[in-house]
C-alpha cells in the first residue's frame, strides 16, 4: 500500500468513526429527550392540578344540595377530610353558589370564606375551593355542571409507580404538515359521557408512515392542538378510549415532527371522574402504533 492510499484509508476510517459517533450521539440525545418528557409527564400527573388526585365528580342539579363526609349528604366527600355536614351547593341556571355550614370556613383565592359566594358563572378562571387537603371547582360539560373534587393526599399519588411504555423508537417520530385552506371551524367530538359537542377545530395533520399517507383531525386547545386517536393497539396493549398527542401551535409549520413516542393516556385511565373525549372515527388509524404509553391499571 503506497503512502497516498494509506492516507485515504485512514481518512475514510476517521470519517466513518465520526459518522458513527454522531449517529450514536443523536440517538442518545433523542432517548434523553423522551426520558425527560416522560419524567415531566409523570410529575404533572402527581401535581396539585394533575389527574391522580381526582377523588370525585358530582353533577349539580337545580336548587340546593348538601355536601360533606356524611353519607346522608347529596354529595359525599371523603370521610375524615371535611366535616360531616360542610355546606350546600346551590345552582340557579348556569350559576352555582357555595353556602358554607355555620362554623365551617373554606379558602378561595387565599381568603377565608364563611358566607354564601358565587363559585361558577362569571369568573374566569373558575375559583378553586379549598378545605384541608381537598380542592373542588365547578366544571361544565354541555348543559351539565359538576363538582370536580381533588384530594391532595390521595393514595393514588403514593401508589403511582409510573406508566409502562413501548421502547423509544425514532422511526415513530415522523415528518408532518398542516393541510391548509381547510374551511372547518369546529369538529364533532363525543366524550365518555356520551355527549357529542361541536369543538373548536385545530386543523388536519398529514403524515406518512411506510410510504402510506394518513391524516388526523385536531382539537384547538388555545396554545396547543390535541390529537385524539386510536389504532390497532387500542383496547389491547393501549387504552380502549384511545390516546392523545399534544403539539404546541408554535411548532406547527409546513414541515414539523409528529412524535408518537409522546403519545399519552387520557385522564380517564387514571380516574373514573374524568370526562375524556373519544377519537372521532376518522382518527382511528388502520395500523398498530407501537410507541408511547401503554395502558395503565385495570382499564
Amino acid at each position: 500500500m503506497n503512502k497516498k492510499t494509506a492516507i485515504l484509508t485512514a481518512l475514510t476510517c476517521i470519517l466513518s468513526l465520526e459518522i458513527n459517533i454522531t449517529a450514536a450521539q443523536v440517538k442518545n440525545d433523542y432517548t434523553k429527550e423522551i426520558e425527560d418528557w416522560k419524567l415531566k409527564r409523570e410529575n404533572n400527573l402527581k401535581a396539585e392540578n394533575g389527574w391522580l388526585n381526582v377523588a370525585g365528580l358530582f353533577w349539580v342539579e337545580e336548587g340546593e344540595q348538601n355536601f360533606g363526609s356524611d353519607s346522608k349528604n347529596t354529595f359525599q366527600f371523603p370521610k375524615g377530610k371535611i366535616p360531616a355536614i360542610a355546606g350546600k351547593i346551590y345552582r340557579k341556571n348556569n350559576t352555582v353558589y357555595l353556602i358554607p355550614e355555620k362554623s365551617v370556613a373554606f379558602i378561595i383565592d387565599g381568603k377565608k370564606v364563611t358566607d354564601s359566594i358565587l363559585i361558577f358563572g362569571t369568573q374566569t378562571p373558575t375559583p378553586i375551593v379549598t378545605y384541608g387537603s381537598l380542592r373542588f371547582n365547578i366544571i361544565k360539560r354541555g348543559d351539565k355542571l359538576g363538582i370536580r373534587l381533588r384530594d391532595l393526599t390521595s393514595n393514588n399519588i403514593s401508589s403511582f409507580k409510573g406508566i409502562e411504555r413501548f421502547p423509544t423508537d425514532s422511526n415513530w417520530r415522523v415528518v408532518a404538515s398542516v393541510i391548509k385552506n381547510n374551511p372547518l371551524t369546529s369538529i364533532a367530538i363525543t366524550n365518555v359521557l356520551g355527549q357529542t359537542n361541536e369543538t373548536p377545530y385545530g386543523g388536519k395533520i398529514a403524515f406518512t408512515i411506510n410510504n402510506v399517507r394518513y391524516t388526523l383531525d385536531a382539537i384547538d386547545e388555545g396554545n396547543d392542538i390535541l390529537l385524539v386517536f386510536g389504532d390497532k393497539t387500542t383496547g389491547k396493549t393501549t387504552y380502549h378510549g384511545g390516546r392523545f398527542i399534544s403539539i404546541p401551535k408554535n411548532q406547527l409549520s409546513d414541515s414539523f415532527y409528529l412524535d408518537f413516542n409522546k403519545a399519552y393516556n387520557p385522564p380517564c385511565v387514571f380516574t373514573p371522574y374524568a370526562t375524556c373525549p373519544l377519537p372521532p372515527s376518522q382518527n382511528i388509524l388502520p395500523i398498530a402504533v407501537t410507541a408511547g404509553e401503554k395502558n395503565y391499571g385495570k382499564h
